[in-house]
């Protein structure tokens, strides 16, 4: 089978290579699926730390989620029950800190029992 020269430069080198079209094909695959996994590696990691960063929510969110009027998620705020953020004029909690109240409020619920 014939070999095809191929010339790369590779940042600073030239390489020449001699290949026949199986050993061509092997190279690229195993060169292709190293940038993929390489580009799906870097993917997954911006995925990692977006997932990281706070969901944030609303009033009416927050109010759905625990089951309680404004009124009541007012006086929660003010008296630091459920802090909240004044976010651009806007009031919004913390995802994280709401699941905790909903799991503290469960667990009082279940002790009365």
């Amino acid at each position: 089978m014939a070999k095809t020269t191929i010339i790369m430069n590779d940042a600073q080198n030239i390489i020449s290579v001699n290949f026949n079209v199986k050993e061509l094909e092997t190279f690229l695959d195993f060169h292709i699926d190293k940038a993929i996994s390489k580009a799906i590696a870097a993917i997954e990691k911006q995925y990692a730390t977006a997932k990281q960063q706070e969901d944030w929510l609303t009033r009416k969110e927050v109010t759905a989620i625990l089951g309680i009027s404004m009124p009541t998620l007012s006086a929660w705020s003010k008296d630091g029950t459920i802090p909240g953020y004044r976010i651009g004029g806007l009031v919004r909690y913390k995802r994280s800190e709401i699941d905790a109240t909903l799991k503290q409020m469960r667990t009082l619920n279940s002790r009365k029992r």
